[in-house]
């Protein structure tokens, strides 16, 4: 894996899946350091920004999580993954009108999404 970055540092999609890959299995330092290589070169990336505010979320870093999934949802409203994962930040911040508002957003882009059934049911 290191290899592969070691050749092409800026390989901005080896450091998304990376960031991924580390996160999935449980470091998530790692995951979040390879997620802010990959906004720091592509900060228009939504995918990369949700992704990353998704992590945050999951390590409590809360205000940084909803900030960079406002970001997120701004660059692309029509993301359902950027959506769910604001919805879940501020969810996680006990925003709930704003959770909502993420959730039935996300639904009505994508109605058989049952993540984000599942987050807005549980109100």
């Amino acid at each position: 894996m290191r290899s592969d970055l070691a050749r092409e540092p800026r390989d901005v999609s080896a450091l998304h899946l990376y960031g991924v890959i580390a996160a999935r299995t449980g470091r998530m330092a790692l995951g979040i350091e390879f997620l802010r290589k990959v906004v720091a070169l592509e900060p228009q990336s939504v995918d990369a920004l949700s992704d990353l505010g998704h992590l945050l979320k999951s390590q409590g870093q809360l205000v940084e999580a909803i900030s960079i999934g406002e970001k997120a949802v701004e660059l692309g409203p029509g993301t359902v993954a950027a959506q769910n994962n604001l919805g879940d930040a501020y969810l996680a911040a006990n925003r709930l009108d704003a959770a909502i508002a993420c959730f039935e957003r996300a639904i009505s882009l994508k109605p058989d999404l049952g993540v984000a059934h599942s987050s807005w049911a549980s109100f």
